[in-house]
């Protein structure tokens, strides 16, 4: 892996490990900074008037850019590129600032070597992988032959060999760790990502369920009680419950069709209105009382599945209670929520008992409440009647 291949990345490991390196690396080549501008200043009377002190000056600007520019830029790139590009050029110019090398005292060294490492560093921190490359290798080979020159203190070649070998292995050895570590927030951010995205497939099989189990629920209410009323449907008294059952059911699926949906929220009081209004003791055959209406706001999706479970649970009531049955429906509001009890004195049934195959009971009137933070009840046993209680809270 190339140390040039993070700072392109954008994701949020990665951008946290460029930053947090760009700001040490600038501390660090601000403080080698001082020492290489000290020993510059000490080698000002040796060297050239103009190109020397010029030189100078763009080298301190180059560290005071590193070093500010990662706190107040959003990449800490252009800074290290900066710092990186004057120090390999003023290595290569050296030779300008060198007026008379027989000014050079014995044992000289030009000031531009404690700058060579970090710049090398810079390189790797901001440059592509090829330009990296000639940074890691072009730098100590250009000191390697300048250090023989006698501008740049005639050096033997071992003592050459030595530093050229020295820079290159502190720059590599800072750039393997900065490697690893960005490396590491490579594979968290891809972890990261993996799971994201398996988060979404998750979201996109229970919505493509929930979907499914609606459009179960709808034909189970509709359309299977409207066959099975016409198939018992022997009297001709039965005949107007069956046409108004089929045209129910051929309305519904319209409706479901064109995606017609509640689209906003509903005050508890406009709500029970509805199930008033619905449940008409006259036409549907129950007696319903209400109580504790209020302003409070149920969500679109709430009221469409408590309606739609008041409705089924009603309709099965209605079919398995038997024919002297009382019926009857209580809505209750409070503070936080709503409370609806559809409740016979009919025959009554074993909760345990209900077939897996009855549909009516488990995907029309519990999963469907459940589906929206809902819960749902049930009391009844052979010979006592039932009761399915349907609440919902907005805590």
């Amino acid at each position: 892996m190339s140390i040039s291949e993070a700072p392109v990345s954008r994701s949020s490991a990665v951008t946290r490990i460029n930053s947090m390196t760009g700001k040490i690396f600038g501390s660090a080549v601000l403080l080698s900074g001082i020492e290489t501008v000290t020993n510059a200043l000490g080698q000002l009377p040796y060297l050239d008037k103009t190109w020397a002190p010029m030189a100078l000056k763009v080298f301190i600007l180059s560290q005071v850019f590193a070093f500010l520019g990662p706190w107040f830029m959003k990449s800490p790139v252009i800074p290290q590129r900066v710092h990186a590009f004057v120090v390999l050029a003023l290595l290569l110019t050296w030779p300008l600032q060198v007026h008379d090398p027989s000014l050079l005292p014995v044992g000289y060294t030009p000031w531009i070597w404690w700058a060579i490492s970090l710049s090398t560093i810079s390189a790797g921190l901001s440059t592509p992988r090829f330009v990296s490359a000639l940074f890691f290798a072009g730098e100590p080979i250009a000191w390697f032959f300048l250090r023989q020159m006698p501008i740049g203190g005639s050096a033997t070649i071992l003592h050459s060999a030595q530093d050229a070998i020295y820079a290159f292995l502190v720059s590599c050895c800072i750039s393997i760790i900065l490697v690893f570590f960005r490396g590491e927030a490579s594979l968290t951010d891809a972890a990261n990502q993996a799971a994201a995205e398996a988060e979404v497939r998750r979201a996109e099989i229970d919505a493509i369920e929930q979907e499914r189990a609606r459009v179960d629920a709808l034909i189970h209410d509709k359309v299977l009680t409207a066959l099975l009323m016409a198939a018992n449907g022997t009297s001709q008294e039965r005949v107007p419950e069956v046409r108004r059952l089929a045209v129910d059911a051929i309305e519904a699926l319209v409706t479901d069709e064109a995606g017609a949906k509640l689209t906003g929220d509903t005050t508890v009081y406009a709500f029970f209105g509805a199930l008033l209004d619905k449940f008409k003791p006259e036409s549907s055959g129950f007696k319903v009382t209400e109580s504790g209406s209020s302003d409070l706001l149920i969500p679109a999706e709430v009221a469409s599945a408590l309606s739609e479970a008041t409705i089924q649970a009603a309709a099965n009531s209605l079919q398995h209670a038997g024919p002297n049955a009382n019926h009857a429906i209580h809505l209750k509001g409070y503070a936080k929520g709503v409370k609806i009890v559809i409740v016979d004195d009919g025959k009554g049934f074993r909760p345990a008992r209900v077939p897996k195959n009855r549909l009516g009971l488990r995907l029309s009137i519990i999963d469907r409440v459940e589906a929206v933070g809902g819960r749902v009840f049930i009391d009844s046993k052979p010979g006592k009647g039932a009761a399915i209680i349907l609440e919902w809270s907005s805590k």
